[in-house]
């Protein structure tokens, strides 16, 4: 009778941790096809973040920006992250300063949201869900099709975790034998194109070339003007320590 209810206690506690471990897989996942497992955010903290991020769907595509990060779904979605200056282009009447627009594999315009951020951010699928990487908080959200936030959690810094950083940080991706690619113009910071190439050619799905051009333009244009201040500050200086060994 004893050995019995040994045998029963084992099968019970065999069963606890199965069961212990579907309920993980059920919360998680998703995560855990990512190849990490996420680290839980308090409820408070996480009503507060999703509150602040004010997800906004909208349905015409946004003028054309250089691109921050992009991300391909298996269905061929394709999601362009774009960050705006609301302090710079208030006349474009977009006032947050971060979008997401999806197009599908055509370069047709689906729809797109937008975020209150201000920090960099990159961009992911699960399935259906969009997935929106927030750099400095190191939080990841997931947002469905009707632009409501369904769960957020924290990517955490293991060699996990970073190694799923960097898979987010890539301008290839491969999908259905397709290469969804960024490119960028000579002399320009950011991604300028979003292309998807296959063997009968290739097709432009983003193109914000005019835009970063002129941001190269503005760029040179700043640091040309910063070069000649040190010039200017360093023959001053020079002049002044003549003067004062007389």
């Amino acid at each position: 009778m004893q050995r019995e209810s040994v045998e029963i206690f084992r099968l019970g506690r065999i069963l606890l941790i199965i069961l212990a471990a579907s309920c993980l897989f059920t919360m998680y996942g998703a995560a855990l096809d990512k190849g990490f497992l996420p680290e839980e955010i308090p409820s408070e903290q996480k009503e507060s973040l999703l509150e602040r991020l004010d997800v906004q769907l909208f349905y015409e595509a946004p003028p054309a920006k250089p691109i921050e990060c992009f991300a391909v779904s298996e269905s061929e979605l394709i999601a362009i992250g774009i960050t705006y200056d609301p302090y710079r282009e208030e006349e474009s009447g977009y006032r947050p300063n971060r979008f997401v627009a999806v197009y599908n594999a055509q370069g047709e315009f689906q729809y797109g949201l937008t975020f209150s951020h201000t920090g960099g951010f990159e961009l992911d699928w699960d399935q259906g869900n969009l997935l929106i990487y927030l750099d400095r908080s190191g939080i990841l959200v997931s947002i469905n099709g009707d632009g409501v936030c369904t769960d957020a959690y924290k990517v955490p810094t293991t060699q996990e975790g970073n190694a799923y950083l960097q898979t987010l940080q890539s301008s290839h991706q491969t999908r259905n034998g397709k290469e969804f690619c960024l490119e960028k113009e000579s002399g320009t910071v950011n991604y300028s194109r979003a292309v998807v190439k296959t063997d009968s050619g290739t097709t432009i799905i983003y193109d914000a070339t005019d835009a970063s051009s002129q941001q190269a333009v503005w760029l040179a244009m700043y640091f040309g003007a910063l070069l000649v201040a040190v010039v200017i500050g360093l023959i001053i200086t020079m002049k002044r320590l003549r003067q004062a060994r007389k």
